[in-house]
């Protein structure tokens, strides 16, 4: 059966009768597989594993092979670490393809990027907005698609024959939810576009259970359809709380007979646009703060003024900053108004003055008293950060700077001339600094609010044990009907 080459290398030879002369052992059944079996687990945020099913990412394959125009001769760059969703996602697109996968060394990937990605003749590139940030892609001439993922995509010095993608997701979802196109980041900083692969964006509202918002309204972003992943590993608990069922929202896929029954919370804030598409906002629970011991929801307050405020305004934020002479943390809103008065100084602070006072109105009427901003700040422009996301950091330190201006510290501080106080309204303006903790006591008004001063229910019953040691007579009802200090009085 065996024999010698010319140069001595054994040989065998593979005859018609070989393999019949072969002990068969028995083979083991192989199980029985379907395609909603497990096929791996995607790490997520934290310890959790998300699991995907074989169904999950055999579509979401089929889809981005298409989206991003992968073929057996495509040379896709194997830029990120192994524990990353991308680098699976990576590879899934270069086995299933018959593509090329180029792997390069640690050095290679971290001292010489660029001339990695020439040597290796790279045509695909998948990574993240911050990594791209500090790529040159000035060397890479055979890049023909670049695939960014992230929530915000960076402004890139990219050669005209490179296709910029930028796509969202997260791994309970098969890693890729939405796309959007050069184009659609270039008109809105932000967006991320619309679902792939039968996704569907559902924008919720955060204050309101199983309520969807309107176009343009602030709410939590949820994905359904075929991407969405089976569980978390070994966590019911978490599963239950993010992968949901909402029968009354969803509607079946007749093209192509999956069956959707789930929804998944991602905990991003987003808005939809007319056209369909969506803009990010932020992360939800970033949008959670304490004031005076209670959680209020900055995505919800923003929401309300902006129905308030409507096309009067270009932008308006909440944000809980340290205000100068308040003893807690207060609640401020910046506001940027529409129009030419946002260019000029006086026309911006009298028109941010009479807009803060129509706030402070309407929003009473609609929320709790420690939802209610007690400062208004005029703006010009929202800072943003080098993401692209709004520069809460700058606005808390320009706040706190600003606010040491009593014209800002209310609405009604913001265009009610300060009036000479009678007796009786210094004696309440000395009780309310007192109680509320304020260090200027000049900063209270006769115009002043004990609501918008950070005053409550709590609060009040100090303010009225106190009004007795100075021979006032006050009911905690006579302070909540009449906040005002004028009134009060």
């Amino acid at each position: 059966m065996s024999k010698s080459t010319a140069d001595g290398s054994p040989t065998v030879i593979l005859g018609d009768n070989f393999f019949a002369t072969l002990d068969v052992e028995p083979v083991a059944p192989l199980p029985a597989i379907t395609p909603n079996d497990t096929l791996c687990v995607f790490p997520s945020t934290g310890n959790s594993l998300a699991v995907l099913t074989h169904a999950n990412l055999a579509i979401a394959l089929i889809n981005q092979t298409k989206l991003y125009a992968i073929t057996p001769k495509s040379r896709l760059y194997d830029l990120h670490s192994y524990n990353s969703s991308l680098a699976y996602l990576n590879h899934l697109l270069a086995f299933t393809n018959g593509s090329s996968l180029c792997v390069p060394s640690d050095s290679q990937r971290k001292q010489s990027l660029a001339d990695s990605l020439a040597d290796y003749q790279a045509s695909v590139l998948i990574t993240t907005a911050a990594a791209a940030q500090h790529i040159d892609f000035s060397t890479a001439v055979e890049l023909e698609t670049l695939i960014v993922s992230g929530v915000f995509t960076p402004k890139l010095e990219l050669p005209p024959h490179v296709k910029l993608i930028s796509v969202y997701g997260v791994p309970e979802c098969s890693v890729v939810a939405t796309c959007a196109t050069e184009d659609q980041m270039l008109d809105r900083e932000g967006c991320l576009g619309r679902g792939v692969a039968a996704t569907r964006t559902w924008v919720m509202s955060t204050s309101c259970s199983g309520a969807l918002c309107g176009i343009g309204e602030v709410g939590e972003l949820w994905l359904e359809g075929p991407l969405v992943g089976a569980c978390y590993l070994g966590d019911a608990e978490r599963t239950r709380q993010r992968f949901v069922d909402h029968a009354d929202l969803l509607v079946k896929n007749a093209a192509s007979n999956l069956e959707k029954g789930r929804m998944f919370k991602t905990g991003d804030l987003v808005r939809h646009l007319p056209d369909g598409s969506i803009v990010f906002v932020g992360h939800r629970e970033a949008h959670i703060k304490k004031v005076r011991g209670k959680r209020v929801d900055l995505t919800e307050i923003e929401n309300h003024m902006r129905e308030i405020l409507a096309d009067k305004i270009t932008d308006v934020i909440a944000e809980v900053i340290a205000a100068q002479g308040q003893p807690e943390p207060v609640l401020a809103a910046f506001i940027v108004p529409a129009g030419d008065q946002a260019l000029m100084s006086p026309q911006l602070e009298q028109a941010v003055a009479h807009l803060a006072e129509e706030l402070a109105t309407g929003l009473k009427q609609t929320l709790p008293s420690h939802m209610v901003p007690i400062v208004f700040l005029p703006l010009r422009s929202v800072p943003m950060d080098k993401t692209g996301k709004v520069d809460r950091k700058k606005l808390r330190e320009t706040a706190e700077r600003k606010s040491q201006n009593p014209k800002n510290r209310t609405a009604s501080h913001a265009i009610r001339p300060a009036q000479a106080m009678t007796v009786l309204e210094v004696q309440l303006q000395q009780l309310w600094a007192q109680v509320l903790g304020v260090k200027d006591r000049s900063s209270i008004t006769a115009n002043s609010d004990w609501i918008t001063l950070g005053g409550d229910e709590t609060s009040a019953a100090k303010l009225v044990a106190a009004a007795q040691n100075w021979g006032l007579a006050v009911s905690v009802a006579d302070v909540l009907a009449r906040p005002r200090l004028a009134d009060m009085a």
